[in-house]
């Protein structure tokens, strides 16, 4: 209701294919706002996988986003 962005501190989603899927239900006008990506590993994933995880975020957005920010803190 009040159109806010909300940082809840962590990567609480849906998972990366359900959000790229609901992206893709919206017309998003990059010219406007152009979209970025926040790639993090699971906090699951051990630090020796944590490349594929990034690479799999980039791979599901790559046509979607505008940029992409790799998090390595997380």
């Amino acid at each position: 209701e009040q159109k806010a962005l909300i940082n809840r501190m962590g990567f609480n989603s849906d998972g990366a294919a359900t959000v790229a899927e609901r992206l893709r239900g919206h017309k998003w006008n990059h010219d406007r706002v152009p979209l970025g990506v926040n790639a993090g590993k699971n906090k699951d994933t051990p630090e020796e996988r944590a490349i594929q995880d990034y690479l799999q975020v980039i791979e599901t957005f790559k046509d979607l986003a505008r940029y992409f920010v790799v998090n390595i803190s997380s």
